[in-house]
């Protein structure tokens, strides 16, 4: 038997080779037939292997009474616990304690560096320290993220721990700030969502390659009834199936990317001849420097003029050449980058049926053009495109013209887009993969806004709908924490008696009860006087006064600052 029939994946020098069976002895004479395999190669080629770095690990949940007897090259191969591969740490159990542990040790000194750039009063702000998280934690976290998702709850919330840490850092709230508070406080996806999303992300990549073994896996995996009674986790073949099939992901239409023949692939002829001058000409300077290009360069071309429009979630194209117009709506999971695509890519369809020899296409996408001209086919429209253009016998050239500057043509095709949004009838086209990312960030979403509407955090009376705080990011970093910890409801005046206990708890002189948030902005009588700011602003904008109103995205935050200085609380918050 041949020797690739049993190596698996090769990484530079590292390669394995698996086996799977009911029992423990069906699997090993099967590896130990790979093996001899191995060795007889070995002998043919005068190759050899490092039998000290090869060994073997037992992936089972059942007690294994003794060890499987394996041989190299004559020589035993001994058997480990748990090994790493590609950066992930396997154990016997696959359980991913050691991949976790691993983990949360390489995310401290990351953490660290951010404690030491963020203080009370000074330091980096919320988008950089955002950005750094992002970056330098957030990216170890994600890496094989949807296959360790099947760990027990007591590992992963180890990984939790360390993205509220992180948001801690960032915002500036307290530990003892409730963690249902902070994913929404700092917009931050949730890591189980964010697992989610990868896995989805991953399949939707995967799933456009036919010959993909993941895409046969998905395929042919069906999800039995009596997995539901199981005592442990579908495999991530079956959790991306069941995601996929409830978030009614338009798999059926999604593009398909075959291997690109390099035999028609030609460098597309892409020319930006106006866009040297995008940045200083007028209108009328661009359109005189268009009939100037249109006069000499292309004098004996037929003009094409494409264009894509998307508003109120329809999609649609259009391109016009002579007294040809043609203008369709696409779905609506279509993005604008994707209807200026397809709109060149039918036009030179088009123009590819036709009688002319010599024709120039203007577009104002510069996106799209770049795309075309880059030679690196990420799509099926791009792919197709560059297959038709290398095929067909004529001279096309692609010219990038300005938008919404009077040039006719181009006016022309903008307004049959935007009249084809209305149309009622949808032409169907691939679903691209670009579009599909899309649509998983808004199921992804959705899923969160769903789990978020059900809580009973504070912070949900004032952020109903997730999203970012845009008054959040402030110039000085003590108003950043202080606004943060207002809208969480976790103060230092509220809970500095916790740690330390010679400190007593905050009380109200004139009202005698415990102060909080809500009294502070709202209800205090003692504090009228100095509200003059606040209430004139809710008052001026028929606003009730009311902490959702006082700490709302669009208050003048300026006067609630002042407040709080005036009533010495800046600093105790």
């Amino acid at each position: 038997m041949r020797l690739w029939t049993w190596l698996r994946p090769f990484f530079c020098d590292d390669g394995l080779f698996w086996a799977t069976g009911k029992y423990l002895h069906i699997a090993r004479d099967k590896i130990r037939r790979a093996l001899a395999c191995l060795t007889a190669w070995c002998k043919e080629t005068g190759f050899k292997f490092s039998v000290p770095k090869t060994y073997y690990i037992v992936f089972t949940r059942k007690r294994v009474r003794r060890d499987p007897v394996m041989f190299l090259c004559g020589s035993p191969i001994t058997r480990q616990y748990h090994t790493k591969y590609l950066g992930m740490t396997f154990d016997s159990s696959l359980t991913w304690r050691l991949h976790i542990l691993d983990l949360v040790e390489r995310c401290k000194k990351p953490l660290a560096l951010m404690r030491m750039i963020a203080g009370k009063r000074w330091g980096g702000d919320r988008q950089s320290l955002t950005l750094l998280y992002t970056s330098l934690i957030r990216s170890k976290i994600d890496y094989g993220s949807f296959l360790y998702a099947t760990a027990a709850d007591c590992h992963l919330i180890k990984v939790n721990r360390i993205q509220y840490a992180a948001i801690r850092i960032i915002t500036g709230l307290m530990r003892c700030t409730p963690v249902g508070n902070l994913e929404a406080e700092a917009n931050i996806l949730p890591l189980h969502l964010r697992r989610d999303q990868l896995m989805l992300q991953y399949f939707g990549r995967v799933l456009r390659l036919e010959n993909h073994p993941v895409t046969h896996l998905f395929n042919n995996f069906y999800n039995f009834a009596f997995y539901s009674s199981r005592p442990y986790a579908l495999p991530v073949v079956g959790r991306a199936k069941e995601l996929l099939t409830s978030s009614n992901m338009p798999l059926d239409n999604l593009e398909q990317i075959p291997l690109a023949d390099l035999h028609f692939i030609g460098v597309p002829a892409v020319r930006y001849n106006l866009l040297a001058n995008k940045k200083h000409f007028t209108n009328i300077q661009f359109r005189l420097q268009f009939h100037s290009l249109q006069d000499t360069l292309y004098s004996d071309y037929v003009p094409v003029f494409t264009d894509g429009s998307k508003m109120d979630g329809r999609t649609s194209f259009a391109f016009v050449v002579l007294d040809t117009v043609v203008a369709h709506r696409l779905p609506s999971s279509s993005s604008i980058f994707t209807a200026e695509l397809y709109a060149i890519y039918r036009a030179v369809k088009h123009i590819s049926l036709s009688d002319w020899v010599r024709v120039v296409i203007f577009s104002d996408s510069l996106s799209a053009l770049q795309a075309i001209d880059s030679f690196s086919p990420k799509s099926h429209y791009m792919l197709k495109l560059q297959k038709l253009l290398a095929l067909c016998d004529k001279e096309i050239v692609l010219e990038w013209v300005p938008a919404h500057v009077g040039i006719h043509g181009n006016d022309l095709a903008d307004a049959a887009a935007k009249a084809a949004i209305q149309d009622d009838v949808v032409i169907s086209i691939k679903l691209l993969y670009s579009d599909l990312r899309v649509l998983i960030r808004h199921f992804i979403f959705q899923c969160w806004q769903t789990n978020w509407s059900l809580s009973r955090c504070w912070l949900r009376r004032l952020k109903p709908i997730l999203g970012d705080w845009k008054s959040a990011y402030r110039e000085c970093r003590r108003e950043e924490i202080v606004l943060s910890r207002l809208r969480a409801g976790t103060c230092l005046f509220m809970v500095q008696h916790r740690f330390d206990t010679s400190i007593p708890r905050d009380l109200c002189p004139s009202c005698d009860v415990y102060t909080n948030v809500f009294h502070i902005l709202v209800r205090c009588p003692r504090l009228t006087v100095h509200r003059t700011g606040i209430l004139a602003h809710l008052s001026a904008n028929n606003l009730s006064q009311s902490v959702n109103n006082i700490l709302g995205d669009d208050f003048p935050f300026s006067v609630l600052f002042t407040f709080l200085r005036n009533v010495a609380y800046f600093n105790r918050v």
